[in-house]
């Protein structure tokens, strides 16, 4: 018996002290897939959100590298290159060292797909983003 109850509150332990280091991972990726989120309406025109809703957003020196004018003219390329943006779905999350990485799979009208990449410091600041072509999707 002592050993049933041994295994039980091993077992209830376990389950906590994971469920407490999990949870800063987890509010990590909630922010800052809000912030991918309306940076995505920011390129594709939608609700309204522009430039300056997103420019909060970002690291301090992503702010002097991507001003409006930059981000007007990456916004222009990506529509005339690629189209109207169908959808867009969430492939991955990467925690390094030095911040993370979230990885999304965004459908196109002129092109099948597109994978995009946003760089996030250790403030949850967004330091970067790039995206490029992947061709054909098996299905």
């Amino acid at each position: 018996m002592k050993k049933i109850w041994s295994f039980i509150l091993c077992l209830v332990i376990s389950l906590t002290m994971t469920s407490v280091c999990l949870a800063s991972d987890g509010a990590d990726l909630n922010k800052q897939q809000q912030a991918v989120v309306k940076v995505f309406a920011a390129l594709n025109g939608q609700n309204g959100m522009e430039y300056a809703g997103i420019r909060q957003l970002m690291s301090a020196k992503l702010q002097t590298e991507l001003d409006e004018k930059t981000f007007g003219s990456v916004k222009n390329n990506l529509r005339r290159s690629y189209g109207e943006q169908r959808e867009n779905r969430f492939l991955a999350y990467q925690r390094y060292a030095d911040g993370d990485r979230l990885a999304y799979l965004a459908k196109y009208s002129k092109e099948k797909a597109l994978l995009f990449i946003f760089f996030f410091d250790k403030q949850n600041d967004l330091g970067a983003f790039s995206f490029q072509p992947i061709g054909e999707q098996q299905q």
